[in-house]
C-alpha cells in the first residue's frame, strides 16, 4: 500500500474462482480414494481409522508417489527434513557438457544446435545476469516453449534451469 502514489490507493488482492478450489478439493479426493483402493489390493486394511505397525511399515514401503510437475524444495523427507540433491555437471567452456545437460532435460538437439550457434556468435558475457542477444533470444524461443507446451516443463522451471546452466557455462555458477 504505501508504494502506491496515487490519490485513491487500491488494496492489493488476489482471487481464486471457486471452481479452481473445488478442483482441488476433487483431485485429493481422487487421489484418496485411488490410494485407499492401492492399500486394499496389497491386503492393508486396517481396523476403523486405525493400521497396526506392521501396516503402516508396509504401507510405506509400498508407496510410489510420481510427481509430475514441481516448483520449489523438492526431496527425500525422513524424520522431518527435507533432502534435495541437484547435480550438473556442466564445466565452464564445455559445450558438450551443456549439450548433455540440456538433452537430460527434454530440449531437443535441433534447440541445443540452435543454442550453440548463438554462443559462437555472442560476445562472451561480464556477468551470469546478462547473456548475449542470440544466448537471450534463444532463452526466450525456449521459455515461450514451455508456456505453449511443446517443452514439458512449467515457465518458471525453463528460466531457472535454462539461466542456472547457461551460467555454469559461462563460469559464473
Amino acid at each position: 500500500m504505501s508504494m502506491q502514489d496515487s490519490l485513491a490507493p487500491m488494496r492489493p488482492l488476489r482471487v481464486i474462482g471457486a471452481n479452481k478450489l473445488i478442483a482441488i478439493l476433487n483431485t485429493v479426493r481422487t487421489r484418496m480414494l485411488e490410494w485407499a483402493l492401492s492399500l486394499e489390493e496389497e491386503g492393508i486394511l486396517g481396523n476403523g481409522l486405525s493400521f497396526s505397525a506392521s501396516e503402516k511399515q508396509a504401507a510405506m514401503q509400498s508407496q510410489n508417489i510420481r510427481i509430475e510437475n514441481f516448483q520449489g524444495v523438492l526431496g527425500d523427507v525422513v524424520g522431518g527434513s527435507v533432502t534435495q540433491t541437484n547435480a550438473q555437471h556442466i564445466a565452464a567452456s564445455d559445450f558438450s557438457s551443456l549439450a548433455r545437460h540440456l538433452l537430460a532435460r527434454g530440449i531437443h538437439q535441433a534447440d541445443i544446435g540452435e543454442l550453440e550457434q548463438a554462443v559462437r556468435d555472442d560476445p562472451e558475457p561480464a556477468s551470469g545476469k546478462r547473456f548475449g542477444p542470440r544466448v537471450s533470444a534463444w532463452m526466450g524461443k525456449m521459455v515461450g516453449k514451455a508456456a505453449s507446451g511443446s517443452w514439458d516443463v512449467t515457465v518458471a522451471t525453463a528460466s531457472g534451469v535454462l539461466a542456472s546452466a547457461l551460467s555454469k557455462f559461462y563460469g559464473f555458477g
